[in-house]
């Protein structure tokens, strides 16, 4: 069982000059409801927990986002990403993952990010092969 305690930090001035990465994959880092696929103008704060685990020959992954605004400091709203996989043989490995969004209705957020400010829940699932 492993447990981590992690901080992200993309600057943002409240406008268009903002902290960006336009050929990342960001799907994997704040948070799987893909929320925050790009940076927004008042750039972002998210402080995360991991929780990894492995038994039965399963792997477990949990982890918590918090994520807070650079400008003008207010909550953007938390995520909760849940994963579980199994290896079947050498090759194949078969997986469930599951995000929970929940934004802060704050004034400020409501106003600003039309995007981040309502709730969302994805589930997905899926076979890899590898060769």
């Amino acid at each position: 069982m492993t447990l981590k305690i992690n901080y992200e930090f993309l600057e943002g001035d409240g406008g268009v000059n903002r902290f960006t990465t336009p050929l990342a994959t960001l799907h994997p880092y704040q948070g799987w409801a893909d929320k925050f696929l790009n940076t927004p103008g008042d750039g972002i704060e998210d402080v995360y927990l991991t929780l990894s685990a492995k038994a039965f020959g399963a792997k477990f992954l949990a982890i918590y986002h918090d994520y807070n605004s650079d400008n003008d400091s207010y909550d953007y709203g938390s995520e909760l990403n849940l994963l579980l996989t199994r290896s079947f043989g050498e090759h194949v490995t078969v997986g469930l993952k599951y995000a929970d969004y929940n934004a802060d209705k704050n004034n400020i957020n409501v106003s600003r990010n039309q995007t981040q400010s309502d709730d969302i829940d994805k589930f997905l699932g899926f076979i890899s092969i590898n060769f």
